[in-house]
C-alpha cells in the first residue's frame, strides 16, 4: 500500500506541482490583500482633520462626486460609522469599479478597477492563471484539476510520512539542519508538509467550489440536505458594492432617510446602500460575509424588510462561510499568519518534491 500511495503521489506532482506552486503563492499574497492596501495607500481609505464636522448628505455628495466621475455615475455607497472613514461608493459602469470618496468635501480621492489593480491580476493568476474572455474557463479548469490532484497528492503524502516505527516517529516531526543539502531538501518537504498539510486540504477543498459547479453543488446539498431542484434565492444587493441600474433620477435624500430608519440599537461595521437596499454587517457579526439584508421602500425610504444573515437558507449562506475558510477570515490576525505560512509552504512542495525527485533520477 505504501508503495501505490509514493506512485500516486509522485505521478499526480509531477505534471501538477507548477499550478500548485502559483496558486499556492498567489493565495498566500492574497491572505494579507486588505492590510497591504490600507498599509500602502492610507489617504485612499482615511481622511483626518474633520473630526469636529458632520459628513455630508448623500443629496449634497453623489451629485459632486458624480460631476467628477468621466461617463460614470454612482450606484451604491457605502458607509462607515469611524469619522476617518472615506466612502466606497460603487460605480455603474464597469465591473468592480469603486470610487474612494472624502465624505466631508466629496473629493474623489481615487478610482479604483479591481481587474486592473494589483490584486486583481493576482487573483487572476490565483484562479484563472492570467486566462482572459473565453480562455478563462480553460484557465479556471486547470486550476480545478490541479487543486483535485493535490488533495490527493496531500493525503498520499500523510500515508507515506506516517512513522512505522518508534524510531520514525521520533525524526517525524523535526527538520535535521545539519544533515546535509539532500537531507536538509528531504525533511523540509516531508515534516514541513505535514505541519501544513491539514489547512492545505481545507484550502483546497474550499477553493474548488469556485472551479466546479459538480462539485460545489454536491457540497452544498451534502451540507443543507436538499435536492439539486431547489436553488439559493439572490440577492438584489452586490457583493463587491457595484450594480447597475436602470433607475434615472434617484433621489439620494430618500437613501439617507433609509440608512437613518434602520434600528436605533443596530450597531454596524458598515451599510451599504442602493436603490431600494441596504446590506450591514453588524458589529456582532463573527466574520465578514455574515451581512444582514434590509429592503427599503423607493419613494418614502422606510424598510419594508429585514433579513438576518443567521435567518437565511441555509443554502444561500454556504458560500459566505466557504470564504471566510479559504481566505481565513473567521479568526483574526493569528488565523491569517497561519494561512498565510501554510500557502508558502505548499508552494514549497512542488519545489522541494521536484529537486529530490531529479537527484534520485541522477
Amino acid at each position: 500500500m505504501r508503495k501505490l500511495f509514493k506512485k500516486l503521489h509522485l505521478w499526480l506532482a509531477l505534471p501538477a506541482g507548477i499550478v500548485i506552486t502559483v496558486t499556492c503563492l498567489t493565495g498566500a499574497i492574497l491572505v494579507f490583500q486588505d492590510e497591504i492596501q490600507e498599509l500602502c495607500l492610507p489617504k485612499r481609505y482615511t481622511v483626518s482633520g474633520y473630526e469636529n464636522r458632520e459628513p455630508m448628505s448623500f443629496a449634497e455628495l453623489v451629485p459632486i462626486v458624480n460631476a467628477q466621475l468621466d461617463d460614470n455615475e454612482v450606484a451604491s455607497v457605502q458607509t462607515y460609522p469611524h469619522p476617518k472613514k472615506t466612502y466606497r461608493m460603487g460605480l455603474k459602469n464597469g465591473r468592480r469599479v469603486t470610487a474612494f470618496v472624502n465624505p466631508y468635501t466629496g473629493e474623489v480621492i481615487a478610482v479604483s478597477t479591481f481587474s486592473k489593480s494589483f490584486f486583481g491580476n493576482v487573483m487572476m493568476l490565483h484562479r484563472w492563471l492570467m486566462f482572459e474572455g473565453k480562455a478563462r474557463q480553460t484557465g479556471k479548469v486547470i486550476v480545478g484539476v490541479s487543486t483535485i490532484f493535490f488533495v490527493f497528492i496531500l493525503i498520499s503524502g500523510i500515508a507515506i510520512w506516517f512513522p512505522r516505527n518508534r524510531k520514525q516517529a521520533r525524526q517525524a516531526f523535526s527538520i535535521k539542519w545539519k544533515s546535509g543539502r539532500r537531507r536538509l531538501w528531504y525533511d523540509a518537504h516531508r515534516v514541513l508538509g505535514f505541519y501544513a498539510a491539514l489547512i492545505l486540504l481545507m484550502l483546497a477543498l474550499t477553493g474548488l467550489m469556485w472551479s466546479f459547479s459538480w462539485y460545489r453543488d454536491g457540497v452544498t446539498n451534502l451540507l443543507t440536505k436538499r435536492d439539486n431542484k431547489e436553488t439559493p434565492p439572490r440577492s438584489n444587493i452586490p457583493r463587491n458594492g457595484n450594480t447597475k441600474t436602470e433607475e434615472k433620477n434617484i433621489d439620494y435624500t430618500i437613501w439617507q432617510h433609509a440608512i437613518a430608519s434602520l434600528p436605533n440599537d443596530y450597531k454596524y461595521a458598515y451599510v451599504r446602500v442602493e436603490n431600494g437596499a441596504i446590506s450591514a454587517l453588524p458589529l456582532s457579526a463573527w466574520h465578514e460575509r455574515a451581512i444582514d439584508r434590509f429592503s427599503f421602500d423607493k419613494e418614502s425610504g422606510e424598510i419594508t424588510a429585514f433579513q438576518p444573515f443567521l435567518e437565511r437558507p441555509a443554502r444561500s449562506n454556504v458560500m459566505s462561510i466557504n470564504y471566510i475558510l479559504h481566505t481565513g477570515k473567521f479568526g483574526g490576525f493569528l488565523v491569517k499568519v497561519l494561512m498565510f505560512l501554510a500557502a508558502l509552504i505548499g508552494a514549497s512542495l512542488p519545489v522541494t518534491g521536484y529537486w529530490l525527485w531529479w537527484r534520485k533520477r541522477r
